[in-house]
Parts: C-alpha cells; sequence; structure tokens
C-alpha cells in the first residue's frame, strides 16, 4: 500500500497504535496514547536547552512503565531486516535514558502475512544489521529479522 499525503501516513500509524493500545488494555495496561496530546506534530520531552518526541504509547502496569513505539511497515525485500530513521533510534534512546523507563518497539508487518514482533531498544542494539541505509534520503538503522524480535500474539 502507498500512501500518499501526510494525513494517510498519520491514518495509517494511529490505526495500529489504537489496535495496540486496546490489546495492552485488554492485559490489564493502562495507556496515555500520545495522539491525544498532539494537535500538530509530536508530544515532546522539553528540558532547557533539548527537546524529543515521545514514543507512541506509555503504558504502565504493576508498578512497571513502557514506552511503546509502534511501526507499521514491512521488511525489507532484498535483506533479513527492518527498522526505521536512525534519528528516531537515538531519540527513543534519549527518551530511555532520562525518564529511567524502557522503550518497546513494535512491528505490524504484512510481509507474507499479518504478524506482530518487537523488542527492547536495548536488545535490538544487540542485532543491527546496518546503521547506514539510506531510503528517502533519510539514514535508516535495520536490525536482523526474526533475530532481533519476540514474536507477540495480537488478537
Amino acid at each position: 500500500m502507498k500512501l500518499k499525503s501526510f494525513e494517510e501516513k498519520l491514518k495509517y500509524g494511529r490505526e495500529f497504535e489504537d489496535k495496540f493500545s486496546k490489546w495492552l488494555m485488554n492485559k490489564n495496561w493502562f495507556v496515555t496514547p500520545k495522539y491525544l496530546f498532539a494537535g500538530k506534530g509530536a508530544p515532546l520531552l522539553i528540558g532547557k536547552n533539548e527537546k524529543y518526541a515521545i514514543p507512541d504509547i506509555d503504558a504502565a502496569k504493576e508498578g512497571k512503565r513502557i514506552w511503546f513505539e509502534c511501526k507499521r511497515k514491512n521488511r525489507m525485500k532484498k535483506y533479513p531486516a527492518t527498522g526505521y530513521p536512525f534519528a528516531h533510534h537515538t531519540n527513543y534512546k534519549k527518551i530511555q535514558e532520562i525518564t529511567g523507563d524502557k522503550v518497546f518497539i513494535i512491528f505490524e508487518d504484512n510481509t507474507k502475512q499479518l504478524e506482530y514482533y518487537g523488542n527492547y531498544i536495548d536488545e535490538l542494539d544487540k542485532n543491527v544489521f546496518s546503521d547506514n541505509f539510506y531510503f528517502d534520503g533519510k539514514r535508516h538503522i535495520v536490525f536482523n529479522y526474526p533475530k532481533a524480535f519476540i514474536p507477540i500474539k495480537i488478537k
């Protein structure tokens, strides 16, 4: 599916964020989807001299808090890997460092059949396929598939 406008891309991503948020709530997590607070642009974690876009979902359960970043995309065709812009990766790592709460990246992938997989950003860092791929004029980091990921059953 080729999405054209920014609004189409936003809607497409938000559909997965909603689906994943509902799945978390059914597992007794409390969630705060970030888009509830964003009119335009992403909500930010703002400091004196720096600011960082927060991941899609802030979730908490039984004294544990996790940031979830939802990616709705297919794996690469030529390589056993998938990923996202490198700048986003460094942003997620900084959010984790500042808050002390882990960041988990989850993918919805329809390459062969609909599947879900993900992992904590620290674990993804152990399974980097390349941090120097360029797509759409942006540097990307990509991770070994399936080695880097935990399968997730979402219904």
